[in-house]
């Protein structure tokens, strides 16, 4: 992966010719999925905008937990737990063509 950008507190990596984003933060403090800022630990995932909305259809239709994020700003997003415990975030990607 190639390094976009980087500080001292955040790595932006991006895979030559493809269309993904990594980042990578330094905490300030002990990490884990029930916290916020630099301290919530999650998985992220940009979507199609008809890939999300059936996203949230099958999410409230099977009781699938969410986690609040207190950080982020208002918008379309949602934090979501998987069944091993990781905390998903999906977000929809306007004119999005990942199909994902």
């Amino acid at each position: 992966m190639d390094v976009v950008s980087s500080s001292d507190n955040i790595v932006h990596l991006k895979t030559s010719g493809a269309d993904d984003s990594f980042f990578l933060f330094k905490a300030d403090g002990p990490v884990g999925p029930e916290k916020c800022g630099m301290r919530h630990m999650h998985f992220g995932f940009r979507i199609s905008e008809d890939n999300f909305d059936r996203a949230m259809e099958y999410i409230k239709k099977n009781n699938i937990k969410i986690h609040q994020n207190p950080a982020r700003k208002p918008g379309r997003y949602i934090y979501i737990e998987d069944p091993d415990g990781y905390v998903i975030q999906l977000e929809p990607r306007e004119g999005c063509k990942c199909g994902g």
